[in-house]
């Protein structure tokens, strides 16, 4: 589930902010390499062209150092926090929760109009992003976004 998450959200945005995140460029762990290919073989622009880079995971220590590396607007999809629930006829509830975030660097230097800028924008992106979502929720291809809504 956490690779097809990562594959489906990695349409959105431009094709290197995508492939940054391939930082080693090889591995010898299964699907990486498989992954990597089929991130070269997304549009260039992806289907959100004014984000520009990829942020994927848990681990907040490398999430902070790759938003530390890019310079302007990114998606940010966090997982990772699992949950089980037994409910009063014994059946088991597995839950992953996960968020998705369209941000933007903004310099200290920036004045407030200037951020309110940047917020509208990342504002629209978003916005952007959940009607696709919404929309892809009812595809085939992509059966199991039905559960995020």
């Amino acid at each position: 589930m956490i690779l097809k998450l990562f594959e489906y959200f990695a349409k959105f945005p431009a094709r290197e902010g995508v492939l940054s995140a391939f930082a080693n460029g090889k591995s010898d762990l299964p699907f990486y390499n498989s992954l990597l290919e089929k991130m070269k073989s997304l549009p260039p622009s992806g289907t959100i062209p004014d984000i520009k880079n990829y942020i994927f995971g848990a681990d907040m220590d490398t999430v902070k150092r790759r938003i530390d590396a890019v310079t302007c607007t990114y998606l940010f999809i966090d997982f990772g926090e699992f949950e089980s629930d037994r409910d009063s006829r014994n059946t088991i509830t597995d839950t992953l929760h996960m968020a998705a975030t369209v941000a933007a660097k903004v310099s200290d230097v920036m004045d407030i109009v200037e951020r309110a800028v940047i917020s509208d924008t990342t504002l629209a992106l978003i916005s952007e992003l959940r009607t696709r979502i919404y929309a892809d929720s009812g595809s085939d291809q992509t059966p199991w976004l039905q559960i995020l809504y």
